[in-house]
């Protein structure tokens, strides 16, 4: 009489490290029994274990190459490229994905490990820059933006973003976006002028107009002493000599207060 046998399949899947990298094996187990339930056999087939896979440089110009190697595979690497070993040396031409394959023998399951090599353009780029208003009175705020830039952008004053919203003092103010793209070592420029307007209506900013007394109406724009609501622009070299000046704030660009004799100014509480 033949003995009926019956196989029965188990499937685990078993992590285990190679190198730094976590890696999946596939043991496939195999179980044969007789028709009173006794095994007969048993046979286990495990997966190639999944290669660590690297580029080095990770990131190229157009037409630089890059090495890829990939690591932790007891048997042969084949990859995407047709090639086969362990390491590779790839030129692509675009930003580009490539598998490593581990082919083990007696293994049923192939073990994969991809790593993606990004090309970079460092070509100069066309960079504008746009401004809401061209002129403006001194304070006030103008908002300038930067196009055309396929990076990051920094600007001349320091700040960052391809929007900035900066207030504006001198009669010409020159703002210049630099634009950064990752591995490149420079960028491209694009700038803009704010002409700045000063005057004496109220609200209007005060200017210095020549080195003097704090206290001398000749020595500002427009022929007054700075009050408590008053912002101060400073071109000049003040001197404030036993004396107690007032204003709201005051902005220093070329210009300096010489206190002497306990000379003072008061500003405004915010």
């Amino acid at each position: 009489m033949r003995k009926l046998v019956l196989l029965r399949y188990l499937v685990a899947w078993a992590p285990f490290y190679i190198g730094m990298s976590l890696l999946q094996a596939q043991t496939i187990t195999t179980l044969a029994y007789d028709t009173n339930g006794n095994r007969l056999t048993k046979t286990l087939q495990g997966s190639s274990p999944n290669p660590s896979v690297t580029a080095s440089p990770g990131a190229v110009s157009l037409n630089q190459a890059s090495t890829l190697t990939a690591s932790g595979c007891p048997g042969t690497i084949r990859w995407s490229t047709g090639q086969e070993g362990p390491s590779i040396s790839v030129t692509p031409t675009v930003t580009t994905q490539y598998t490593a394959e581990c082919f083990t023998a007696g293994c049923p399951v192939n073990g994969l490990g991809q790593v993606t090599v990004e090309v970079y353009s460092c070509s100069a780029d066309a960079i504008g820059v746009t401004a809401s208003r061209f002129t403006v009175r001194y304070g006030e705020t103008v908002t300038l933006t930067a196009y055309g830039c396929p990076g990051t952008v920094q600007w001349s004053n320091g700040q960052s973003g391809f929007t900035i919203t900066p207030q504006i003092y001198g009669n010409t103010s020159t703002f210049t976006a630099h634009c950064s793209k990752r591995h490149c070592p420079s960028g491209s420029t694009g700038s803009v002028s704010i002409t700045g307007i000063s005057g004496c209506l109220p609200g209007d900013v005060l200017v210095s107009a020549r080195a003097g007394a704090w206290n001398a109406p000749a020595t500002w724009a427009c022929g007054r002493v700075p009050g408590l609501t008053d912002t101060v622009y400073l071109l000049h070299a003040i001197t404030l000599d036993g004396i107690a000046g007032q204003a709201k704030t005051i902005i220093a660009n070329g210009g300096s207060l010489l206190h002497l004799n306990g000379g003072y100014v008061t500003l405004q509480t915010p």
